[in-house]
């Protein structure tokens, strides 16, 4: 089959998508990522791309403050590149796509949506919903769909042929965490406790921003639970964030002294020592790539199922298997999650188990390659 040429549309490129981009044009070659500059006080931003001829970054406008729609000038770079597949992020907010299909017809590109497939916050709701229905409709008018989870092709197939979808599971570089994390491991995790300053028996560890969508005050109240039953527990927040002030007021006027706060910790293996020493990372709501961080460093996630009426947690909370990768536990029961937390930190069969399971899962099936794989696939399957 002859060599493609392909155009990947993103609106920025952060750091964790970084790996995914440069492994995919190793393997495709004739490829261009075309990416925009950030919104203005947005915390999610481009990272460090030295200049390569696979990048090219273009001019990003925000007609809407504070809404989420966006254009980049991409129209005279389509037409120099001529590309046979462009690939591009599929949201509503993405005005680029009413480019794209105005174009279609003219450069004669095979176009592919990557997506969640709907608004993970707001659920999917096509019979009530018009939004929905129209993202459905415009799906129908790609060549084919990469999605970012098992659970939404099981959803979408009842809307889409099925062999137009494909599904590339979110993940990092698994590679080099996996590999941080077996270096980690020739020392011995009592050693790299006792390295990184951890003096307690077990620990606990929130990864990411201190945002109120997250509810890591919450984990402030279920730990005063767990330490009634294990006093020898420290909980370790690792980020920073607007609540960053609130939660450390709300340990100190609980009388709680084992909460520590890292900051930002933007170094991998930093990171990787924090979370290779930890015995379970919790997050109350709002997972995303943070479970797989902590699964390539061997530690489990205990978070909560997500409401009926009320959606938070991205398409990696599938990878938390209840009893096998981590536990959701019932919404907003502090008492439940706590007990969850202290029957697995007395059961040390069931963690040896579990950390098993989750590196696995980690070195197996959400993999780099897995996901790089399945952009391929669909790639493949646009050009026949």
């Amino acid at each position: 089959m002859k060599q493609a040429k392909v155009v990947i549309q993103q609106r920025i490129v952060p750091h964790y998508r970084v790996p995914v981009l440069n492994e995919l044009i190793k393997r495709l070659t004739d490829i261009v990522v075309l990416y925009g500059n950030h919104r203005l006080g947005e915390s999610i931003r481009n990272a460090s791309i030295s200049d390569d001829v696979h990048y090219k970054k273009l001019r990003c406008f925000y007609p809407l403050k504070g809404k989420k729609f966006y254009l980049c000038n991409m129209i005279s770079v389509l037409f120099k590149l001529r590309p046979d597949v462009v690939v591009f992020s599929h949201e509503l907010g993405n005005l680029n796509f009413y480019v794209l299909l105005f174009l279609r017809p003219f450069l004669r590109f095979r176009l592919v949506g990557w997506t969640h497939g709907w608004n993970r916050t707001r659920g999917f709701h096509p019979d009530k919903s018009l939004i929905d229905r129209f993202r459905i409709a415009c799906m129908r008018s790609f060549n084919a769909v990469i999605l970012y989870s098992e659970d939404a092709y099981k959803v979408l197939k009842g809307y889409l042929e099925p062999e137009m979808l494909f599904v590339a599971k979110n993940t990092l570089d698994t590679i080099e965490l996996v590999r941080i994390r077996e270096r980690l491991a020739s020392e011995g995790r009592e050693y790299v406790k006792r390295r990184i300053g951890f003096y307690h028996r077990y620990n606990l560890v929130f990864i990411g921003r201190l945002l109120e969508a997250k509810e890591p005050d919450r984990l402030i109240d279920v730990f005063c639970i767990v330490r009634k039953h294990i006093p020898d527990i420290c909980l370790h927040f690792v980020g920073d964030g607007p609540m960053r002030c609130e939660l450390d007021t709300k340990a100190t006027s609980l009388g709680v002294k084992e909460v520590v706060f890292h900051r930002s910790v933007f170094d991998k293996q930093a990171a990787g020592e924090i979370l290779y020493a930890s015995d379970l990372m919790v997050m109350p709501a709002c997972l995303g790539l943070s479970v797989n961080h902590a699964f390539c460093f061997e530690c489990p996630v205990v978070s909560q199922i997500e409401p009926s009426d009320n959606t938070f947690h991205g398409p990696e909370v599938e990878y938390v298997i209840d009893g096998k990768t981590g536990f959701l536990v019932p919404y907003h029961d502090n008492k439940a999650m706590a007990n969850t937390i202290v029957a697995y930190l007395n059961d040390e069969e069931m963690q040896a188990c579990m950390r098993s399971d989750v590196l696995y899962m980690m070195k197996k099936e959400v993999t780099l390659h897995n996901m790089v794989q399945g952009l391929i696939d669909a790639i493949e399957f646009a050009c026949k």
